[in-house]
């Protein structure tokens, strides 16, 4: 797998390597919506940065977009912070972001450049 989940104690950080595809960001959602622990998360924090994600195109972006703003109004409460120093991965977040708002989405979501910025914002939510 691409990704690796850490539970902590009031959110979670996903580390994302090596190629990431769509795939893997899907497959990563499954584990995360249905594990009992997602229900009390306060933030979520995406570390991209040591992954390359070149291969994903925006326009497969939709469906994953529509489908977290659908699991953002089960679970209102965590935020999301989208951690990435390469120009694709700001856009592909960015365009993520306004697909999934478009879509109802109601968790805050905000987009960095390094995770040290990334926590400190994920502080204010518990």
């Amino acid at each position: 797998m691409s990704f690796e989940i850490k539970w902590l104690a009031k959110g979670l950080v996903v580390e994302f390597e090596g190629n990431v595809t769509i795939g893997d960001i899907n497959a990563m959602n499954e584990v995360l919506y249905n594990d009992v622990r997602f229900e009390s998360c306060l933030y979520q924090m995406f570390d991209f940065i040591s992954a390359d994600l070149s291969g994903i195109k925006i326009a497969e972006l939709t469906e994953t977009a529509r489908n977290d703003a659908e699991m953002s109004q089960e679970f209102p409460t965590p935020a999301v912070a989208i951690v990435s120093e390469q120009p694709v991965g700001g856009a592909l977040a960015y365009h993520y972001k306004m697909l999934a708002e478009a879509h109802g989405m109601v968790w805050e979501i905000q987009i960095f450049r390094t995770m040290s910025d990334a926590e400190k914002w994920c502080e204010r939510f518990g």
